[in-house]
């Protein structure tokens, strides 16, 4: 019971985190306001945001399971739960500090702390590999967009200290950190197995697209690589139900 309380305590403290950041707002500013004042092209639509909830509705209902397992003394959900008892604390403590960094202007210390998020998570997600889909389901989402997350707060940075991280015009920066992200997808998709992943990277690309109309060839770049991932998803699946029926 002592894990499960430990991380219900850290996931209700980083939900009241992101509620006040935006509800006060934080500085004055909504998240929002402030990825919209840097201009980012790789940032995804709007909508694509609305996939925190997701997120945080499969923790909690992560937690529901660790608190099932506490009351059933299941020995196996608390052993599991014991290898995360300190990644996942620091993982809610780091998220509620990026919103500190982010709101406050600090896009440097963002970056670095979206960092150590990820890294926070990359941990979870290797001691979780072997559990059950729906133990880690909630992690495979976080990290997948947090993958995201990270690419999007590069190009933020950048452009906060004028920085060029690649040859040529911001689209052609774009276009290339898409690829990127695409690599990873289909990474997880191949030698991974994991689809759900793989999703939420194609959700981004696809909003990266909606969202930049202007320049129709991120546009499309967008809408293309979202397709290309969930052809390689279609035929993953294809090539497993195949070796399982053979």
């Amino acid at each position: 019971m002592r894990n499960a309380t430990i991380f219900t305590l850290f996931t209700i403290g980083v939900l009241v985190m992101n509620y006040l950041a935006n509800s006060l707002p934080l500085n004055g500013v909504t998240t929002g306001e402030i990825s919209d004042k840097y201009n980012s092209l790789i940032t995804p639509a709007g909508v694509a945001f609305s996939i925190w909830g997701i997120i945080y509705l499969s923790l909690i209902g992560w937690l529901g399971r660790l608190w099932y397992g506490a009351f059933k003394k299941d020995e196996r959900i608390i052993r599991d739960s014991d290898q995360l008892l300190v990644w996942y604390p620091l993982n809610c403590t780091l998220n509620a500090g990026w919103l500190a960094a982010w709101h406050y202007g600090d896009v440097n210390l963002s970056l670095l702390i979206m960092l150590g998020i990820l890294i926070t998570l990359i941990m979870i997600y290797l001691k979780t590999e072997s559990f059950q889909v729906l133990w880690k389901f909630p992690f495979s989402i976080y990290m997948g967009w947090i993958s995201v997350a990270t690419i999007v707060n590069v190009s933020v940075m950048a452009i906060h200290n004028q920085w060029v991280l690649f040859p040529g015009e911001a689209v052609n920066t774009t276009l290339i950190m898409m690829v990127i992200a695409t690599v990873l997808g289909l990474v997880f998709v191949h030698h991974k197995r994991d689809v759900i992943y793989a999703l939420v990277i194609a959700w981004a690309l696809f909003f990266i697209g909606v969202e930049n109309t202007t320049f129709q060839s991120i546009q499309y770049t967008g809408y293309g690589l979202a397709v290309l991932i969930l052809i390689n998803i279609a035929y993953a699946k294809f090539i497993q139900l195949r070796t399982v029926t053979s």
